[in-house]
């Protein structure tokens, strides 16, 4: 799937594609499109991301450090590591919604090389309501289950690396579509600055050998 989602042209109006923003910041630039999904209520984004400044080396870092880098993010109001080993990781997350009720998620993610010098990784939610109960929040209330698919697709290049990304989400619940364009937008805007403090985190790591 993800072989022929990088084939799609985002310009291409004709096939469904909407740009949605770009934004440019600390040299990372996010240029943001959507499209309806065939057979579905859902929409998929895709994001092209050009970094400067950084190399693949230190967003690989970023992946191997994953499960502590959303342990730490102070919007998470929950988090549970359930299995870890080189290249994969589970982990259960909860977090605020503001005005609305908390959302959690079981995360499956994957990273790994690929011989043409591509950097995959690969989210999944799990959705196994038998292995992983909905949980309540801290006043007892049952929180709603997001659901989400996430592949991306890195490479260096002369002045940094290029990322090529698509994504799919349900928040669950109430959630209408112009809620959901405001939390894309306004998450791009938060994004782009955690990404640079985080990059330039793993590749100071690097330097010394970490």
């Amino acid at each position: 799937m993800v072989q022929s989602l990088l084939l799609e042209d985002k310009t291409n109006k004709a096939s469904g594609w909407k740009k949605l923003c770009k934004k440019t910041q600390l040299d990372i630039t996010m240029d943001v499109h959507k499209r309806a999904m065939e057979n579905s209520n859902n929409v998929l984004w895709g994001t092209d991301q050009t970094v400067k400044g950084f190399k693949v080396a230190a967003l690989e870092r970023y992946c191997e450090k994953f499960t502590d880098t959303i342990k730490d993010n102070k919007e998470i109001k929950a988090f549970e590591e359930i299995e870890r080993s080189p290249g994969h990781a589970i982990c259960y997350f909860r977090f605020g919604m503001g005005f609305m009720d908390d959302r959690d998620m079981i995360c499956d993610f994957t990273f790994k090389h690929k011989e043409n010098g591509e950097f995959w990784m690969i989210l999944r939610s799990v959705d196994d309501l038998t292995k992983y109960p909905i949980r309540k929040d801290d006043k007892g209330k049952d929180v709603v289950r997001f659901q989400m698919m996430k592949a991306s697709v890195a490479k260096d290049t002369a002045e940094g690396y290029e990322n090529r990304e698509f994504f799919n989400f349900n928040m669950g619940g109430n959630f209408p579509m112009r809620l959901l364009n405001m939390f894309m937008g306004d998450g791009i805007a938060k994004e782009i600055p955690q990404l640079h403090k985080d990059l330039t985190h793993h590749a100071a790591e690097l330097a010394k050998g970490n």
